[in-house]
């Protein structure tokens, strides 16, 4: 594990009792503990321990700040990509080229995220979807995602943060009209772990209207797909044989890349610096990247 995600998870630990209304000495007691919780991970290189090293932290903290400390944030930034959500759509179906302008929006909107250093406000986030038509990929595999997903029979999204489900919901409908008889499949977190999206919430985006419904089933609290973790079994089976995998998220990307298969795509915002040196691209850098195995 590298030092500086160490003591980015440590940051977030005292973030999120601060978002829970925990005062300034409990969040720093918080700090300290999950720098001991995390001790155990070696120092290396892995890119994927920084999120099995939140999901052990977020554990601990739930007695500390409740079941869900961003259910009003989650709330709010649903509440304003729903509302955005119809004049984003009329620009992707004006659009010549509309699957390339929505996988663009459905990258744009992983800035929607407690968990970074990058910070966000509803300005902010308005701001950057209206400037998503002009914006270039820091990183561009979306051709070949494309052309995957026109032939695909099953093409399987992997859901990040709250706040990114109506451009996701864009993105499917998009794609479903490019080929019509892919089975469209949306899974969520089985559990609430920071400002990810769960099935209560993406029922309430109406994401049964455009696909399928399921959860990963981890047991855990997976800040991410942790393969080496509680996943379920029907989940394992069905990102492996999906004819396409879209994963959005930092965290998906840091716990799947180099694994799985070649049918997968990540989509998300270079949202640290660390990642973004690791992928040599600049900080808040829109990325679709094919998967490496």
């Amino acid at each position: 594990m590298y030092d500086r995600c160490r003591e980015c998870v440590a940051n977030n630990a005292a973030k999120i009792a601060k978002a829970a209304g925990v005062d300034e000495e409990g969040c720093h007691r918080l700090h300290d503990r999950a720098l001991t919780l995390i001790a155990h991970f070696p120092s290396d290189n892995d890119i994927s321990r920084a999120p099995y090293a939140m999901s052990e932290v977020w554990a601990d903290l739930v007695d500390a700040v409740g079941p869900d400390p961003y259910a009003e944030v989650k709330s709010t930034f649903e509440r304003l990509t729903t509302s955005l959500a119809p004049r984003i759509r009329s620009v992707v179906e004006a659009s010549d080229d509309p699957a390339p302008l929505a996988v663009r929006f459905a990258v744009a909107g992983n800035l929607i995220d407690v968990g970074t250093p990058m910070g966000f406000t509803e300005d902010r986030v308005a701001e950057l979807l209206d400037s998503v038509p002009s914006l270039a990929f820091a990183r561009d595999d979306s051709p070949s995602l494309i052309e995957r997903a026109s032939t695909a029979r099953t093409i399987v999204f992997l859901a990040d943060n709250c706040g990114e489900s109506a451009l996701d919901r864009i993105l499917i409908e998009t794609l479903h009209r490019l080929n019509p008889s892919a089975r469209m499949v949306y899974v969520v977190r089985n559990n609430v772990i920071l400002n990810d999206l769960t099935m209560d919430e993406a029922l309430a985006a109406g994401m049964d209207e455009v696909a399928d419904l399921m959860t990963n089933g981890d047991a855990d609290y997976g800040a991410g797909t942790l393969l080496d973790g509680s996943l379920s079994p029907e989940f394992r089976h069905l990102v492996e044989m999906a004819d396409l995998v879209v994963s959005k998220g930092q965290g998906n990307f840091e716990t799947l890349y180099g694994r799985l298969h070649d049918r997968l795509y990540f989509l998300f915002m270079a949202k640290c610096q660390h990642i973004a040196d690791v992928l040599g691209v600049p900080m808040g850098g829109l990325l679709c990247l094919e998967n490496r195995v």
